[in-house]
């Protein structure tokens, strides 16, 4: 019989979940494109109306001027160090109804007709949702689609409840007739266009993780807990906190693989994998820096604390043997484990990961299965 290794694969990108830590700072920096482009798009549109006036030369002009007052502030919002709480939900409904303003400010005009029909401000919608693609969250791209079908769903209502659409006095009005089959057409439209943006961006983010796990043992990889390590350190320069890191390695990991095979080693890795998902936080990144060596972040947290865990850690693994592929048996495995922490063993991520591998030489060569950090052997 076969012991549960208790390792999960890769995580599913499900439809509406949050996104993973490090794809939110990547959203950070679409939001930042995307408030860039809207200053760019809303000082084009004031300028294109001083240049060649449209109809309603004033009401596009007050509402292109009042865009480009919005974008400007959203885009210096967006530039802040510290993440604005809510700012991508908030500029994903910002821009769907800066659209709808235009409608209203049409229909505030008098021109219902223009409002329903005008197929330049309805298309805006399109690129504002298309913009949420890049804040990489497939929430913030239902929430602005929705949004976008109630309000123009809501200025159709309007039309139809303020004109009679179909009287004499619109009959022929250069912005075309009313038809009801046009605005469920453009609302139907508005859905798909919402649903192809949540699969593209739920594609990108499954993409993304397969990117950044280890496929034998569904854990973080190099790259991407160096990335992580990198942001943890970054936000424990604001908040005054401290990082820990952990690089730890398997004692006599070559014996297996040369005793059993390579498929016994790889059922080595996916124990050792599943004991480490097991013993640390959700907060915590656990990663497979190389062969039989695993990298564990703890952002935020005491160092006497991280010591403690990491301790308990090594001592339960020992306790745990591995069940290799028949014949072989079980297989009795320990750790050696060297311990940094941020900022007294260096500034960046390469420092501390340099501290830790030095004082996991030492774990080595003290005679394996042991701790050592910063106060010596644990």
């Amino acid at each position: 019989m076969v012991a549960d290794s208790g390792v999960e694969p890769a995580p599913r990108t499900r439809l509406l979940e949050p996104p993973d830590p490090l794809v939110l700072e990547l959203g950070r920096e679409g939001e930042l494109l995307t408030a860039k482009v809207r200053v760019g798009l809303a000082a084009a549109a004031v300028l294109t109306v001083l240049l060649a006036p449209p109809a309603e030369r004033r009401t596009f002009l007050g509402g292109y001027a009042l865009m480009l007052a919005v974008a400007v502030l959203v885009l210096l919002l967006a530039r802040r160090a510290a993440p604005v709480r809510g700012l991508g939900l908030f500029s994903c409904l910002l821009d769907v109804s800066l659209v709808t303003l235009i409608h209203v400010g049409l229909l505030a005009a008098g021109n219902p007709l223009l409002a329903t029909n005008s197929r330049a401000v309805f298309n805006v919608y399109f690129l504002v949702l298309s913009l949420t693609c890049l804040r990489l969250d497939a929430r913030l791209c239902v929430a602005a689609g929705l949004a976008a079908m109630l309000q123009y769903g809501g200025i159709v209502l309007w039309a139809v409840d303020g004109w009679d659409l179909q009287g004499p006095q619109l009959a022929h009005n250069p912005s075309g007739a009313f038809r009801w089959d046009n605005q469920f057409a453009r609302l139907l439209l508005l859905g798909l266009a919402t649903a192809v943006n949540v699969v593209l961006v739920t594609q990108g983010r499954k993409f993304w993780a397969a990117s950044v796990h280890d496929r034998l043992t569904g854990l973080h990889n190099r790259g991407y807990a160096e990335s992580r390590l990198a942001e943890a350190i970054s936000l424990a320069r604001r908040t005054g906190r401290t990082v820990v890191v952990a690089l730890a390695d398997l004692d006599r990991f070559k014996a297996i693989n040369d005793r059993h095979g390579h498929a016994a080693g790889d059922e080595v890795l996916r124990h050792t994998a599943g004991l480490l998902r097991r013993s640390f936080r959700a907060s915590d990144v656990i990663a497979r820096y190389g062969g039989e060596e695993f990298l564990i972040v703890f952002p935020e947290i005491e160092p006497a604390t991280a010591l403690s865990r990491i301790a308990r850690f090594r001592a339960a693994f020992a306790a745990t043997p591995a069940v290799l592929p028949a014949p072989a048996g079980e297989a009795a495995l320990t750790f050696s484990i060297g311990v940094a922490a941020w900022p007294g063993d260096g500034e960046t991520a390469a420092d501390l990961i340099g501290r830790a591998d030095e004082r996991l030489f030492a774990a080595k060569q003290a005679g394996r299965n042991r701790v050592a950090a910063w106060s010596g052997e644990a």
